[in-house]
């Protein structure tokens, strides 16, 4: 097994209250098979053995500390996804706060022997958020009347389904930075997805809100968002 990964491996376990613990580490070889012969076998000094089948687990401990080595930006990873972001009131200290930890992952990387792929690093600004959630607004609205417009050839099962796959993603996108814009935007997206209920159901406003969204199973926009939040943070809690 790598040098590196071993030396993770330790803190974890060092960390451990309790019992003491005791732990025997297989050296990790590769095969390599050519057309007639198998070549010799080498051990593995860094990364991960490829086609092990604890290959997925070992690179998840591998880049597990990433995110320790990025001070002032937040971070979101996946498998071998990361995204770092920042939230800045000018360009000037988005550039500044970026670079700085840009360099700490390119340090981290270096120290850990491994290469950034730059053909697959990209980077994006967003501008105001909450022209963002206008857009969304007027794109929501206008597949909201497709789907009135086109209700009566449908069942309540599949209007749902429409509901879910035309209009939810585009509350979803980008949804946990949502709660920095004015509330009342945010309300606007809310009484979209109330009129989609009460279209979905074929129900008048005599029907409270709650009500529909019991029967339908559908949770608030804002308890989406704060379970979208939940997910991305608790990774970093762990």
């Amino acid at each position: 097994m790598s040098n590196a990964i071993l030396s993770i491996l330790k803190k974890q376990f060092e960390s451990l209250k309790g019992p003491s613990w005791s732990v025997n580490f297989i050296s990790l070889v590769t095969s390599c098979f050519g057309l007639q012969e198998e070549k010799p076998q080498t051990a593995v000094m860094y990364g991960v053995p490829q086609g092990s089948i604890l290959r997925p687990l070992l690179f998840l401990v591998f880049i597990n500390d990433l995110c320790d080595s990025i001070e002032l930006c937040g971070t979101s990873m996946y498998a071998d996804d990361t995204a770092i972001f920042y939230l800045a009131d000018c360009e000037d200290e988005l550039q500044v706060s970026l670079q700085f930890d840009l360099q700490m992952v390119a340090y981290w990387m270096h120290e850990n022997r491994l290469n950034l792929n730059t053909g697959k690093t990209k980077f994006m600004i967003l501008g105001s958020i909450d022209a963002h959630i206008e857009k969304i607004v007027d794109k929501t609205t206008t597949k909201l009347g497709l789907l009135y417009k086109t209700r009566w050839l449908f069942d309540r099962e599949t209007a749902l389904m429409l509901y879910k796959s035309l209009i939810i993603p585009h509350f979803e996108f980008g949804s946990v930075i949502y709660e920095i814009s004015l509330k009342y935007q945010l309300q606007h997206l809310q009484v979209i997805q109330n009129a989609a209920a009460r279209l979905i159901l074929l129900e008048d406003h005599r029907c409270p809100i709650y009500s529909l969204h019991e029967r339908l199973q559908l949770d608030t926009l804002a308890t989406r968002r704060a379970k979208s939040m939940v997910k991305l943070t608790l990774p970093k809690l762990n």
